[in-house]
Parts: C-alpha cells; structure tokens; sequence
C-alpha cells in the first residue's frame, strides 16, 4: 500500500480544488497560530501530561511487542482493502427523485430523476465504518508499540493524546465532505443540461460525453473520494507502522 505522505498537497484536497469545490491556497495568517486554534487549555494540560509521561518511559523492550511491521502492515491492508470493497461492491444508491435545481428542460425528461440524498446517506455510513475500525486498529497498534522499545512507548503515548485533542475537529472537518460532493453533483448535472453557469473545468469534459453517463462519472470520483478520506485516516497508523520498521531495522 502506496499512501499520500505530501502533506501539504494531499489527493483529497487536491480533488476538492480541482473541481472548485475548495479554495486553493494556504491558510491566511501564520500556521501556527492556525493550529493553536485547535486546542484549549484542557488539551494543552493533555499533551502536557503526555509529554511527561514520554519523558520517563523506560527504554527497554522488544520493538512491536512481538510484532513484526509486515504483520502490522498486512493488517493495514486488509482493513483498507474490506473498507473499500465496502464502498464498491454494492449497488450504486438507488437515486430517483427530484432533480438538482428544479425541473429540466423537456429534452432530459425521458432521465430518471436523481438526488443526491441516498448518496450521502451511504457516505455517511462508510464514514461511520471508516471511523470504528481505524481508531480501533489505531489502538492496537499503539500498545504493541507500549511494550516496545523506549522510542514506540514514547510515539504511542504522543498518538493517543494528539488522538484525544484533535478527533472531534478532525471529524468535523471530515464530515463536511458529503457538502462538497453535493456540489460536484450538481456541478456534473448542470453540465449534462447544458444549463447556463454550469461551473465543470473544461479539460474535465474533454473527450466525454456526459449524455447519460454524468451519474457514473460521479460514482467514479465519489469512490476516489472515499479512498482518499480512508488513507487521509490512515495516516497515523501507516506513520507509526513505518517508525516501527525503522526501530526493528535499528535493532537488527
């Protein structure tokens, strides 16, 4: 498994600027000062205490308690693997109903009437699995690397305490990503209409005909877009997997 490790440029944001969902560029202001907005002072008394603790940490121990990083990463896989299968074996959403932005013109009347309602129901559902199962792989991983050596012992009480102040923000911020896939919805729909303001980025368009085929064309970049919230989520556990592989290296 290949992960995004450009952080300033991951393929999710990239996605959402590419299709002008997202506005490009950095933050304003000085990022630090744009990360302490995260924490209050409860999580400033965490990660103290977790500071703390990582100071006195005994160095000893077997790196992964047992473990090797193979086995952790097979596991990552597999997790990866069912999450996505999760996402792609099923049937499409059924999605009749109203269309986006009223009626359309006559010559579209013989299309099903699609919404966009049943797709972020399934989305959320997929993040609700997403969510269980890698903060539970996350666990496990952080106490094999408990009974590790000092270094691990150290990364994992670091990850449960930047775990513990940043996960209801980092959730938020990913709940949000039904809203964004509701405009390239509506983005791809009023390109198939034709309709006057239509805001699809011409070289998208180039080479494809959207007549009848726009809904697929959304499925496709709807799962691109849950493979790339799945490894955005990941990327704590594949981050500690590689600094578990390096201590093993150390200490072959």
């Amino acid at each position: 498994m290949v992960l995004q490790r450009n952080f300033s440029s991951p393929p999710l944001v990239r996605w959402l600027c590419d299709r002008r969902l997202a506005e490009a560029g950095s933050p304003p202001g000085d990022l630090a000062e744009q990360l302490s907005t995260w924490w209050g002072p409860f999580d400033a008394m965490t990660l103290h205490a977790a500071h703390q603790a990582m100071a006195v940490a005994p160095v000893s121990g077997v790196p992964g308690g047992g473990m090797s990083p193979v086995v952790w990463r097979e596991a990552c896989d597999r997790l990866r693997a069912q999450l996505l299968e999760d996402a792609t074996v099923h049937d499409a959403p059924a999605a009749r109903g109203r269309r986006p932005g009223g009626q359309p013109p006559a010559a579209a009347m013989a299309e099903p009437e699609i919404e966009y309602a049943p797709y972020q129901r399934r989305h959320l559902q997929l993040q609700r699995q997403m969510e269980t199962q890698v903060a539970a792989l996350r666990a496990q991983l952080r106490q094999a690397l408990s009974s590790a050596s000092g270094r691990l012992r150290q990364l994992a009480l670091l990850d449960a305490a930047l775990e513990q102040s940043m996960e209801v923000r980092s959730q938020k911020l990913l709940a949000g990503l039904p809203a964004y896939l509701e405009r390239r919805f509506e983005q791809l729909y009023r390109a198939r209409q034709q309709a006057p303001g239509a805001t699809v980025p011409v070289h998208e368009l180039a080479g494809r005909s959207l007549g009848g085929h726009w809904r697929s064309l959304f499925e496709q970049e709807w799962r691109e877009v849950l493979a790339s919230e799945l490894d955005c989520r990941l990327q704590t556990v594949v981050g500690m997997i590689d600094a578990l592989s390096e201590e093993v290296g150390k200490q072959a």
